[in-house]
């Protein structure tokens, strides 16, 4: 997961920009998805308002038609007729009322009154057994009514039709593609097909018609947005459809604002991403990922004994491992601080040393190993619980435990928390003593094991500064109380004779060795174990001169 948030923050732009063009997308498709269900809902709402209509004129003409057949004679003098206009009249639907003789001709109605001319009756659009009683459907028929002529449509039950005005519908018409009427045991008859249904879709709507389950929505062989409706309780058919390419000239303002908007929306995203993808190739934004995923990489360096030069110990150092790369203190240490994590980078620093120089060390008499501590993590419990827990999962109990603290003014609670470390068997450190405001009072509280003089002091040691002039200073407080001394930074065998002579018990610094991987501090430290079993023999064996 780091490499590939390292890998993230490196090509951050070609990213971002990849970023940005997939939220341009997705809103587009976002967009179009508004518009496809806008569409539905559209189609949706004209074939329910159709569907609300179909079933008002359906109950009312049943009802007439019922009330006329039970009701009245089919008889066409004035007196009947004009009681028929009373029904008429009470109607919401219904503009005229047919009478037929009993040879099938329309003879009369309530608006022209009786025929010279009875009328023969066409062929029906549907006729079917509704409630048991033989209707018939004529859809579309042109009546005279005064000196106008209208379209109706025309229902006929028994000796009695009723001439439903085609307006109330036709307004709706305009919505759809296709009205059709259906026979209880056939395919629907359609009674209305707009001019731009051609017939491949007269054959769709065939085919949609005779399935259980028509299509409701994007129908993609036809490349087309569909709606059929089956209106309850009547055999009516209702089909619309819109191609997609309709859909968005019909939508064109709506489709230029998302289009628009995805396009901003996709540049934003890009401007805010890249800078955010940029910050995971720092370490601060990774830094945690690089402590949880075994990031951290020990490095030992050898305390030596100035006046044996014996390996006694050994500093483990830290380095943040970044891939291939190694991140140095002074950048991931700034970034752990920030985001408090000190005792995560301590705690893994303490574990993964205890674990590997117990399983690469040979045994040992008291050997030193030293842990850097930050101040915020000074707890003796915490440490304490964690050291033990460690040291026993290894085995081991010859290394002498050290941790190395910075000089600064601690409270009471801090000092009382390294006296109990000291009480139980670790030692304490002053980590580069000399760089801040010493005095004996305050390192008389600490009461530290070891003062440790920082490498400054030591470079300048040769060139007989005033810096260097502080070391006897600060070798007379160690004295004073009960203190020794390491000097860091020793790289020649001149400052590390004159530092023995000073008084100083322990050296570390480039002279003696770099701080090490593991298997190579090991080697070494054989090595020089070596040599001085060497050298030592070869002293005890040379001849001694007697004078005469």
């Amino acid at each position: 997961m780091n490499r590939f948030r390292k890998h993230i923050g490196t090509l951050a732009t070609p990213y971002g920009i990849a970023i940005g063009m997939a939220s341009f997308w997705i809103c587009i498709g976002a967009s179009l998805l508004f518009i496809a269900v806008n569409e539905q809902n559209s189609m949706a709402k004209v074939h329910e308002q159709m569907a609300t209509l179909i079933r008002s004129i359906s109950v009312e003409n049943e009802a007439t038609l019922g009330r006329l057949n039970q009701q009245y004679r089919p008889d066409c003098i004035d007196s009947n007729l004009v009681h028929l206009r009373t029904v008429l009249f009470s109607t919401r639907f219904i503009r005229d009322i047919g009478i037929y003789d009993d040879q099938n001709r329309l003879i009369c109605s309530t608006t022209e009154g009786r025929f010279l001319t009875p009328f023969d009756t066409p062929t029906p659009s549907l006729r079917e057994i509704r409630n048991g009683v033989d209707q018939s459907i004529w859809f579309d028929i042109p009546i005279l009514l005064g000196s106008g002529q209208y379209h109706a449509m025309v229902v006929r039950q028994g000796r009695f039709n009723v001439a439903i005005n085609q307006d109330a519908i036709s307004s709706l018409l305009g919505g759809m593609d296709i009205l059709g009427l259906q026979l209880a045991d056939s395919l629907p008859t359609p009674v209305f097909i707009s001019s731009r249904t051609n017939l491949p879709w007269q054959r769709y709507f065939n085919e949609q018609s005779a399935s259980s389950h028509p299509t409701e929505g994007y129908d993609w062989r036809q490349r087309a947005f569909v709606r059929t409706d089956y209106v309850k309780g009547t055999p009516w058919v209702l089909q619309s459809y819109r191609t997609l390419t309709e859909v968005i000239v019909a939508q064109a303002p709506l489709a230029s604002f998302l289009v628009s908007l995805s396009a901003l929306l996709g540049l934003l995203i890009t401007a805010l991403v890249i800078p955010t993808l940029k910050k995971q190739k720092e370490v601060s934004a990774r830094v945690y990922l690089l402590l949880r995923e075994g990031g951290i990489l020990c490095l030992y360096q050898p305390i030596i004994d100035l006046s044996t030069r014996h390996w006694v110990g050994c500093e483990v150092l830290m380095r943040l491992r970044d891939g291939a790369d190694l991140v140095p203190p002074d950048q991931a240490i700034p970034a752990i601080l920030e985001q408090k994590l000190a005792w995560q980078l301590d705690a893994g620093v303490i574990e993964k040393g205890l674990k590997e120089l117990a399983g690469a060390m040979p045994p040992t008499s008291g050997f030193k190993i030293a842990f850097n501590l930050f101040p915020e993590n000074i707890s003796f419990n915490r440490i304490n619980d964690f050291v033990q827990s460690h040291l026993a999962a290894t085995g081991r109990d010859d290394f002498q435990i050290d941790f190395e603290v910075i000089e600064q003014s601690y409270d009471e609670s801090v000092i009382r928390e390294i006296a109990r470390l000291k009480q139980s068997g670790y030692r304490v450190s002053v980590d580069d003593f000399g760089t801040g405001y010493s005095n004996l009072g305050r390192v008389k509280r600490l009461a530290p094991d070891l003062l440790k003089i920082d490498r400054s002091f030591v470079f300048e040691m040769e060139d007989d500064s005033l810096r260097s002039s502080l070391i006897p200073e600060i070798i007379g407080i160690a004295r004073a109380i009960g203190s020794q001394v390491v000097a860091e930074g020793i790289e020649n065998a001149q400052q590390a004779e004159q530092l023995r002579k000073m008084g100083v018990e322990y050296g570390q610094g480039y002279y003696f060795a770099k701080p090490m991987p593991i298997q190579d501090f090991v080697s070494e430290y054989a090595a020089q174990a070596d040599k001085l079993r060497l050298s030592f023999r070869m002293n005890a064996s040379a001849p001694v001169a007697i004078r005469s």
